[in-house]
């Protein structure tokens, strides 16, 4: 059985935080396991994991992690991720390759406290996360970078649409994740609501992804744009499927246009 840095494909995952171990949530903290699932992600005790795998920072500055802090998850992660930074002179470089997948994530807040940084430059780091091999890993890449890529979404779209047309279908995929016009536990893009044409080059290039990962992520995006945009996105899946009648497209459009055809 292949095993993945602190976690492994064969131990058993829980889906309800009342229901794990003490001694697994012990070796969460530790990085003998990593959390996998959404119920195991959010019962770590991040100052215990800083305590186990980085216990040079100290106590004081790990007070506002407490898990009662009243904190929401994402806000204790960009706190992490700001701890992280500041402790050390480079951050990213130092704990993106982190046994632990929770101190990788936490790597990308780091880096998105970096603000001496071009997004050019913060992209090209983030793609090793981008393409982690923890999928919480990849969603907190393109999550915690979300306040500078829409800044400028022009910008974005240039430098991310080569992304689309990598070898690797989870670069693709967060070339389309963080562009979403609406997205999920993140802020929504001011411009691509108003203009999702904007990102029709880079749409284009993955309209029939062999990759459901990246499917997924397409559909989701012009499922987004359709609330404001029902029209645009019906007559570009209509495009989409005379000119690329393939089973891929076929359920990349279906997907886009489900908040239409619910209507």
């Amino acid at each position: 059985m292949k095993k993945l840095r602190g976690y492994m494909h064969n131990r058993k995952r829980y889906s309800k935080r009342s229901d794990i171990p003490a001694d697994v949530l012990q070796k969460f903290h530790t990085g003998e396991y990593d959390p996998f699932t959404l119920a195991e992600i959010l019962a770590v005790d991040f100052a215990q994991i800083f305590k186990h795998c980085i216990p040079e920072v100290s106590a004081d500055a790990l007070a506002c992690l407490a898990n009662d802090a009243g904190m929401s998850f994402t806000k204790r992660m960009e706190t992490a991720g700001a701890i992280l930074f500041g402790h050390c002179d480079d951050a990213y470089e130092d704990f993106s390759n982190h046994k632990h997948s929770m101190i990788r994530s936490w790597s990308a807040y780091a880096l998105a406290c970096d603000t001496q940084r071009s997004l050019d430059e913060q992209l090209a780091l983030i793609k090793r996360l981008a393409d982690d091999e923890h999928q919480a890993v990849r969603e907190c890449a393109w999550v915690a970078l979300r306040p500078a890529i829409i800044i400028d979404i022009h910008q974005t779209l240039e430098l991310l649409e080569p992304w689309t047309r990598s070898e690797r279908e989870n670069v693709r995929r967060f070339a389309v994740e963080a562009t979403r016009p609406r997205g999920v536990w993140c802020a929504h893009s001011t411009q691509l609501k108003r203009e999702p044409a904007y990102a029709l080059n880079l749409l284009e290039n993955v309209r029939s992804d062999s990759a459901r990962y990246v499917q997924n992520a397409v559909g989701n995006w012009l499922n987004d744009a359709s609330k404001d945009h029902p029209d645009w996105v019906s007559t570009l899946c209509e495009r989409w499927q005379n000119e690329s009648p393939t089973k891929e497209t076929a359920y990349i459009c279906k997907r886009a246009l489900r908040t239409i055809m619910r209507k």
